[in-house]
């Protein structure tokens, strides 16, 4: 010991991994492969990819996949990523380059950069896959087919119940499909309510279960279930009181009777603040709704095919690109 601290570098563990690496060649062993592309992810994002749900990361690769499948050069990636609402991040104010560029989905509060989205998302890797892209240009896009029987208004349906069970179809629908094995777009609004699909579920019943059809009987049903709320309350106040009288006497059959009540009363008022909360939500939510079902209902531009004449364009424009 000659009392100087322990000091170790990166170049140290490198050191330390070849040797290990050399030693297990030597012994037929297997060697841990790291992989660089790997990115760590918040435990969010971890849990949500586990059970299947879209993250904003798979997202924003989605869009990227869609926007390479639809492209001939980075010009023609950077447009198409600008007709879905993306923002670039590539040069600092002063002009230059920043190390790792970065792009922001629309809505978004920041920017992402392009190494933390996973391999072959890079924008070198972007670039490379754009020029190896061999798909044929002006594809059109598959449009959903929505049958008429599927989205009939049922019997004494309001119009409110309505949009909802409409849009959760919708969005149910898009949860199923393989963007592999369907060239088609999915709005990023649309995308983002996949992942909440089982919140506008519960939103649905309660609108079918009380027939909430607008939203005035929506603030009408909310101002009920507050002043029930405040009833119960009251009430469970009242058996407190009983409850702390019943243990001054030792009155076990009394205390017993007031503490099953008050378990009754508060199960009660967890139900209606549930419902209380549904409403907010609702209310938030339904002009949400009708803009999405608005804008699915409009043919997007990126679904029209091309002529015969703009593919040929879009062809010489791609040797042009790849002889620059």
């Amino acid at each position: 010991m000659d009392g100087y601290k322990y000091v170790r570098f990166n170049s140290d563990y490198n050191q330390m991994r070849a040797v290990s690496d050399r030693l297990c060649k030597e012994y037929n062993l297997n060697i841990v492969k790291s992989n660089s592309h790997t990115r760590g992810k918040s435990y969010a994002e971890w849990r949500d990819e586990k059970q299947g749900k879209k993250t904003v990361r798979g997202t924003i690769r989605d869009d990227i996949d869609y926007a390479i499948s639809q492209s001939r050069s980075e010009r023609e990636f950077a447009g198409t990523m600008k007709e879905l609402g993306y923002e670039f991040k590539f040069y600092k104010p002063d002009g230059t380059p920043y190390e790792h560029p970065g792009l922001k989905p629309p809505g978004a509060k920041g920017y992402f950069r392009f190494r933390g989205l996973g391999q072959n998302y890079e924008y070198d890797s972007i670039r490379r896959r754009i020029i190896e892209n061999t798909t044929v240009p002006g594809t059109p896009l598959l449009v959903e087919k929505t049958s008429s029987s599927a989205f009939n208004p049922r019997p004494n349906e309001t119009a409110l119940s309505s949009q909802y069970r409409l849009y959760v179809i919708r969005l149910f629908s898009y949860s199923k499909r393989s963007r592999r094995t369907k060239r088609e777009y999915i709005p990023y609004a649309l995308r983002e309510d996949i992942a909440k699909l089982d919140q506008y579920i519960e939103q649905m019943d309660f609108l079918y279960q009380h027939k909430i059809g607008d939203t005035i009987s929506l603030q009408s049903k909310k101002d009920a279930l507050l002043s029930d709320l405040k009833h119960q309350i009251v009430e469970r106040r009242k058996l407190y009181t009983v409850k702390e009288r019943a243990e001054r006497q030792n009155d076990s059959t009394l205390l017993m009777q007031a503490k099953k009540e008050i378990s009754d009363i508060s199960r009660k008022i967890h139900d209606i603040r549930k419902e209380i909360a549904l409403c907010d939500a609702v209310a938030v939510s339904s002009d949400r709704v009708a803009q999405c079902l608005e804008d699915l209902s409009k043919k997007p531009e990126l679904d029209k095919p091309k002529s015969k004449s703009e593919q040929k364009k879009r062809i010489v424009h791609k040797k042009q690109d790849m002889t620059l």
